[in-house]
């Protein structure tokens, strides 16, 4: 062992050495620049700071590319939440008109127009399901035809009763029932595993307070990021679970 200290002390001063010299050619290469370019008043070319100016407009690039994808994924999801609002404050009311025995309003060009669009980002969406998961054709194939005959939105708006006692899952009719810029690429199993988890805490804990991202992020829970957070809003979507505005999650 003693033998070993001089070769690692002569290989730890070349090292050092090796550093040295890659300082000086740096700062060498950099001055020669900075002289050559400040004589030709053109010091705006500067191979070294034009460098710089390029990493720091790829980080503001970056930044700000995180950030419109951020907003677009906001507005989709407002945009999706308004749609099914409106949707559903339309058929309500034709159902109140009905038991009433007034004259049922006719749907207007806006409602048709969103139904159109709704229908055509499930077909959208469903056909780029199939050719991934080949296997899930005929699954698809028959949850489509009964979106046909039914009203869009009936699951999310008249969601499964379920008690505090007794855990019941999410299906797959339910699930598909979501928005499909609500569900994502999250999976039927994924939700109903946060979901038992959840309920199973809060039944054993009934006066247990709003579970908040980190707090299940302990428990086990994947709810963060876009997946993560799809898992929650789907339970919220669903009626299951209710979140404010700090992401803090209770039973509905």
């Amino acid at each position: 062992m003693v033998d070993m200290e001089p070769a690692v002390d002569k290989l730890e001063a070349l090292f050092q050495k090796a550093e040295s010299d890659l300082n000086y050619i740096s700062l060498r290469l950099e001055t020669e620049f900075s002289q050559q370019f400040s004589e030709s008043c053109q010091d705006e070319l500067n191979p070294i700071k034009l460098l710089k100016r390029i990493n720091q407009a790829k980080q503001r690039f970056k930044s700000l590319s995180e950030e419109a994808s951020c907003i677009c994924s906001k507005q989709e999801e407002i945009k999706d939440v308004l749609t099914d609002q409106m949707l559903a404050c339309q058929d309500l009311l034709r159902q109140l008109q009905k038991c009433a025995g007034l004259s049922v309003l006719d749907s207007n060009a806006d409602e048709q127009f969103l139904r159109a669009l709704e229908t055509r980002l499930r077909i959208d969406t469903t056909s780029s399901e199939q050719s991934v998961h080949d296997e899930d054709k005929e699954n698809n194939t028959s949850v489509d035809q009964t979106r046909g005959k039914q009203p869009q939105l009936e699951t999310v708006t008249k969601p499964v009763s379920r008690g505090r006692k007794e855990f019941i899952a999410i299906d797959e009719k339910e699930f598909l029932s979501v928005s499909d810029l609500v569900r994502g690429r999250v999976k039927l199993a994924d939700v109903n595993k946060v979901y038992e988890v959840l309920f199973q805490h809060f039944k054993k804990n009934k006066n247990s307070s709003s579970l908040t991202p980190k707090e299940m992020t302990k428990m086990g829970l994947k709810v963060t990021g876009a997946t993560g957070e799809a898992k929650l809003k789907v339970l919220r979507a669903l009626k299951v679970i209710e979140i404010n505005n700090k992401g803090a999650v209770k039973m509905a």
